[in-house]
Parts: structure tokens; sequence; C-alpha cells
């Protein structure tokens, strides 16, 4: 597994690599497109310092950008993980050359992806067992729609299949599948089917397809699994 392509662990904080989010305290920190990007080469690279012009050229491919560029990414992503240039606890200035990530990190392969789901534009990874959904920043897939509740809805992922379920978390709005209210009971949901979080149109897209003629056979068993996951909960 390459090192760009991990959970990383440092501090409070955890960085999901796929997903790009930075966490920390189960709270999500704003990161821009290049400011998540320079903090993957970062971790990935650690500890080995990257030169400036590495950076430039990872981060600006072909085009020429002022010196402050990458300094004003760089202070972007101290102020997320509340770090200072003079007494840096992550970021690590390596004076005349570049930058380095300078705490001990852990990191883990990635979660399998097994579903996403394409709502606003947007993807968003969904992994084996319960995928929150809502406006609270912690739940697995954020949505900032004002239809939407803190906790809307969450889909769950079966054990060994790619079998989807859908319930609603007593959102204030609903949630719908092909125009039809969903309540608190595990609903199955196809590949592609259309899903509504109160305002918000949401797709849905299964990796892997495996709902053959012996899966329906044990549906039941599996909605018994599904509710005793949530029951444990």
């Amino acid at each position: 597994m390459s090192k760009t392509q991990a959970v990383f662990q440092f501090g409070e904080f955890t960085y999901d690599s796929e997903s790009r989010l930075l966490v920390r305290g189960g709270t999500g920190r704003h990161l821009s497109p290049k400011a998540q990007q320079l903090l993957q080469l970062l971790l990935a690279a650690r500890p080995r310092a990257l030169s400036r012009q590495d950076l430039y050229d990872a981060l600006w491919p072909s085009t020429f950008v002022s010196e402050t560029n990458l300094a004003g990414i760089v202070n972007e992503v101290r102020c997320a993980l509340g770090d200072n240039a003079r007494a840096s606890q992550y970021i690590r200035t390596v004076h005349g050359f570049g930058y380095a990530f300078s705490t001990e990190v852990a990191s883990e392969p990635p979660a399998t992806v097994h579903a996403m789901l394409m709502c606003g534009g947007t993807s968003y990874p969904l992994y084996k067992g319960e995928n929150s959904i809502g406006r609270a920043p912690d739940s697995r897939v954020v949505l900032t729609d004002g239809t939407i509740s803190r906790r809307h809805a969450a889909i769950t992922i079966h054990d060994g299949d790619d079998v989807c379920f859908l319930r609603d978390l007593d959102s204030k709005n609903g949630t719908y599948v092909d125009g039809q209210k969903i309540g608190s009971t595990p609903v199955l949901v196809r590949d592609r089917v259309q899903i509504t979080f109160g305002a918000a149109v949401a797709s849905i897209k299964i990796r892997r397809i495996s709902i053959t003629k012996s899966l329906m056979l044990n549906m039941p068993q599996l909605k018994r699994q599904v509710a005793e996951q949530m029951a444990e909960a």
C-alpha cells in the first residue's frame, strides 16, 4: 500500500488521504484543495523534507506562481492544525530548502470504498457499516443544505456484500427513495436510485452489484442482521 493512500494519525488529528478529510476530535477542519495536497505530500514524504521547488512542481505543474503562494498554503495548513511557524509542532521550515512534517505519524491502509453517494456535484465515499448523513460535522457524509437535519439519515453497507440499506433518523423534512418517503425501518437501495434528503437530491453508485437470486433469497436474514447492528449501536 502506497504511503500516499492511507489514513494518517498524528496528535489529535486524523487525515484520510482518500476522502481528503482532516478531522480533529470528530470535527472536520476545512482545507482548500491545494492545502489538502500539500498536507498529503508532506505526510507521504516524512521524515524527508521536500524542497520548495518540489512543492511548486507538484502543486502548480507547468505554471509560474509567486513565492508567496506556497507560503500562503503552508500557513493555511498550519492554521488548520493550530500550528505556529516559530514553534512548529507539525510542519517544520527547513531554512533555505523547504518544509518537512516533523511529528510522529501512524498510518494504516484506507478502508475499502463500497459505494459512492453523489449529491450537489460532490461524490462522498461510503464504507462498510453505518454511514451517517446530515449537517453535523462528525457525520460520515456532511451535507450543508438547510433542509437537512443534523442527524438526517444513515446508509448501512452489509458485511461481505455491497448491499446498501437506507433509513431515516427522524429527520424534520424526511428521506425519500424514488419519491417514496421512508421511515426508521431499513430499506434496500439499488444502484443509481434517486434519494432525496429534505430538498437535496442524491443518487448512489454501488461499486460491485451483487443482488443475485441467492442474495434475494437471503434478504430476510440480511434485514435481521442490519437490525441487530442498529440495536448494538
